[in-house]
């Protein structure tokens, strides 16, 4: 059995948006976390198991695309949810649709109070 993680105690990046303006919007349970799929217009955010996708919908340049590495992600894309968490941009990735820029977000345990037991 898991010790109860006393989420008030966790030091993680957390911050509540409004997804009044997204184009869509999805949770999904994946095995044992809870990842998200937003899209805005034609950026597209994607967690999943500690990494953050982000789906440009275009293709940055070969030199800016190296440039962007080891960056903060906020000093390349400005997002509320993206906001002081301290993340950097560990690759860029070429797809047929676009850049996609991973960061490595890391991810936290988190037991709901109704788990205890």
């Amino acid at each position: 059995m898991q010790p109860y993680l006393d989420p008030g105690k966790l030091t993680t990046h957390g911050t509540s948006v409004d997804l009044w303006g997204y184009t869509s919007a999805k949770v999904r349970v994946d095995v044992h976390s809870i990842e998200v799929r937003v899209r805005l217009k034609t950026v597209t955010f994607d967690t999943c198991f500690g990494l953050l996708r982000i789906e440009l919908g275009r293709h940055l340049p070969e030199t800016l695309a190296i440039a962007c590495v080891g960056r903060l992600v906020i000093e390349v894309v400005d997002h509320l949810s993206l906001r002081g968490s301290g993340w950097r941009i560990a690759a860029v990735e070429a797809t047929s649709i676009g850049s996609v820029l991973v960061v490595v977000t890391g991810s936290a345990a988190y037991r709901l109070q109704w788990a205890r037991g």
